[in-house]
């Protein structure tokens, strides 16, 4: 009966303690038989070398049965406690990805409504109004037309852009290229589009044969979304452009306006 009993503990505890109860509970069932019966000695019947054996089979299985199978079930429990973590964690990611989702599409909304709106007005007015406008009033109209198709035009190649970049099929043309005449030809292309009668001054202070090996098309789009924003924000105020090298090789490429800036938070 004591040994049936030890073999439930053993199931439910932990293998070491399961190892001491069966050391300490022989040890002091011998005892408080002893102290119970009056008795110096032990009785054949109780010291018997089928006890004894039966006694060593136990110790055994504890150390090597019960012991691989709790190790085993530690780390399952381990295993599940981590991956449930994980588990946690995408679910956070996922629930903060499905924000970002909201408010890209929000945003895109905003971006594409804008341009849409004034190309489609300013179409009408001058298929409304075309005999009753002056050349200089229907130039002005043309260029707010051109001002907001490129600014859709960007819009929907940031999208493709974007795409690419998810599905990792960007391909790049990469070749040496000049770049203080790459920003040159930006600029002039941007003056020639949107500053024609404007006294917008572009200061531009390029060092030369400022040369790396780039995708011409893809960093020209990205000094046009910088011109155009530090234009369009600048109020008015001279735009400077600065084209150097610097150390390790690098180029820095640095462009200043004098318009409402960036909150420093």
């Amino acid at each position: 009966t004591f040994l049936l009993g030890i073999v439930v503990l053993t199931m439910l505890t932990d293998w070491k303690i399961s190892l001491v109860m069966l050391i300490l509970g022989m040890a002091s069932s011998v005892y408080l038989y002893k102290w119970y019966m009056g008795v110096d000695t032990i009785p054949g019947d109780f010291d018997s070398l089928e006890l004894k054996i039966v006694y060593c089979l136990m110790l055994t299985i504890s150390i090597f049965i019960f012991k691989p199978k709790q190790q085993h079930q530690k780390r399952v429990e381990q295993k599940i406690d981590y991956l449930g973590e994980k588990v946690d964690v995408q679910d956070v990611q996922i629930n903060r990805l499905e924000s970002i989702k909201e408010e890209f599409i929000r945003n895109i909304r905003h971006e594409a409504h804008t341009p849409l709106v004034g190309i489609t007005s300013l179409g009408q007015v001058m298929l409304q109004s075309y005999d009753h406008l002056d050349e200089k009033q229907r130039r002005g109209l043309i260029e707010q037309i051109a001002e907001n198709s490129d600014r859709l035009e960007s819009l929907v190649e940031n999208i493709i852009d974007l795409s690419r970049l998810k599905a990792m099929s960007m391909n790049l043309k990469m070749e040496y290229t000049t770049l203080g005449d790459l920003v040159r030809d930006r600029v002039e292309f941007y003056k020639d589009l949107f500053l024609k009668n404007s006294d917008q001054e572009i200061v531009m202070n390029i060092e030369s044969d400022v040369i790396k090996k780039c995708d011409r098309h893809y960093i020209g789009h990205a000094i046009d979304n910088l011109l155009r924003n530090a234009v369009q924000y600048g109020q008015g105020k001279p735009v400077k452009i600065d084209v150097r090298k610097s150390e390790d090789d690098a180029v820095e490429f640095e462009i200043t306006d004098s318009g409402i800036g960036i909150p420093e938070e």
